[in-house]
């Protein structure tokens, strides 16, 4: 699925005229191609999606002195990611053990591990590697930025896409995981989708079977 069938998705779950470019200058086009990069990295940020996955190794900064004292460490954070979610230690062990700063205008990664490597969600915007229920959280979020730039005041229609959303942001979720356990950490924070499926099974969506 293309980005413009991600974006007509989007505009038809609201009532809206397909589009034929994201490049024309129709109202349409221009709020999606507005708000769909924005939309793209709050999902991406909102789990570790199988095929956003990688591994940066990272490049070192010059310590800030205002970090002296707290980190031994600073390197900077890796172009075209998202997320950082653990590090790397050179012989394999995974942590936690980090912060993010600023260094000379510049974001930064503040830890005490050697040579780390990131494991971080990439901004992936090929739309072919996408899962269908990703793709469907995706279109849901665009429909809900968009919304909320062109309605004015409190708004039915944009609480709904906003629930509908996070529906569609749970589903996902948990096909996700149902396809391998790309990482754990001593306090689970990550256990393969079984606190997203949990949390479904306790919701009560009008006409939704779980």
């Amino acid at each position: 699925m293309s980005k413009v069938a991600v974006c007509n998705m989007a505009l038809r779950f609201f009532g809206q005229p397909a589009i034929v470019s994201l490049e024309d200058n129709r109202p349409q086009a221009i709020h999606c191609r507005t708000f769909y990069d924005t939309a793209l990295a709050e999902l991406l940020r909102e789990h570790p999606w199988n095929f956003a996955q990688s591994r940066k190794r990272l490049a070192s900064l010059p310590e800030a002195e205002e970090w002296a004292g707290e980190y031994e460490l600073a390197y900077a954070y890796p172009e075209a990611c998202v997320a950082v979610h653990f590090l790397l230690a050179p012989g394999g062990e995974r942590s936690r053990r980090f912060t993010l700063g600023n260094i000379d205008g510049r974001r930064a990664i503040l830890t005490d591990i050697p040579r780390a490597v990131a494991g971080c969600t990439l901004f992936a915007d090929d739309t072919t590697a996408y899962d269908p229920a990703f793709t469907l959280a995706l279109a849901r979020r665009l429909a809900c930025l968009i919304l909320k730039a062109t309605l004015k005041g409190d708004s039915a229609q944009a609480r709904e896409a906003e629930q509908e959303y996070r529906l569609a942001l749970a589903e996902a979720k948990v096909s996700d995981a149902r396809e391998g356990r790309p990482f754990q950490d001593e306090n689970g924070w990550w256990n393969g989708g079984q606190d997203f499926w949990e949390a479904g099974m306790r919701c009560n969506f009008k006409d939704r079977q779980w």
